[in-house]
Order: C-alpha cells, then sequence, then structure tokens
C-alpha cells in the first residue's frame, strides 16, 4: 500500500483502473437503460399491433353480417322469383 492509502485509511485506486471501472459501470447502465426502453418499446409495439389486430377482426365480422343480408336478401327474392314462375305456368 502507499503511503498515501495508509494516512487516509482507504483502499487507493490507480487512475487507469477507476477509469476502467467507470466505464464499464457507464456501460452497464447504459445497457440496462437501453433494455429498458427496447422493451417499453416492445410492449407499446405489441399494444398497437392487438389492436390493429381487435380492429381489422371487428370490421371483417360486420362484413360477414352484411353478406349474410345481403343472402338473406338474394335467396327470399330467388324464392318469390320461383314461385311467381310457379304461378305464371299454372
Amino acid at each position: 500500500m502507499s503511503e498515501e492509502a495508509q494516512r487516509a485509511g482507504g483502499v487507493f485506486i490507480p487512475y487507469p483502473l477507476l477509469a476502467i471501472m467507470m466505464g464499464m459501470i457507464v456501460t452497464l447502465g447504459g445497457g440496462i437503460v437501453g433494455m429498458y426502453v427496447k422493451l417499453d418499446s416492445l410492449s407499446t409495439t405489441l399494444l398497437l399491433r392487438d389492436a390493429d389486430y381487435q380492429s381489422d377482426k371487428k370490421q371483417s365480422w360486420e362484413k360477414i353480417e352484411q353478406l349474410q343480408v345481403y343472402i338473406n336478401n338474394d335467396r327470399e327474392r330467388l324464392i318469390r322469383l320461383e314461385e311467381q314462375q310457379k304461378k305464371g305456368r299454372n
């Protein structure tokens, strides 16, 4: 130990080692913050995709219901026309 460390009663850390440790701490902190931002962005993306999917699903069901109405109307019209043809032949 150096005389400075003995006088201060602490551990002497050379500046290059301190710089390496600080660099590692900053890098680790940046990585943690980056991961947090990435996860937050991912969850937002998933929520938006789910909302889009639900909207598309709702629109599809509305279109299907509308098509069912058209099909029923066409069937009723076809039945009426067939009945009119039968009455016309008789």
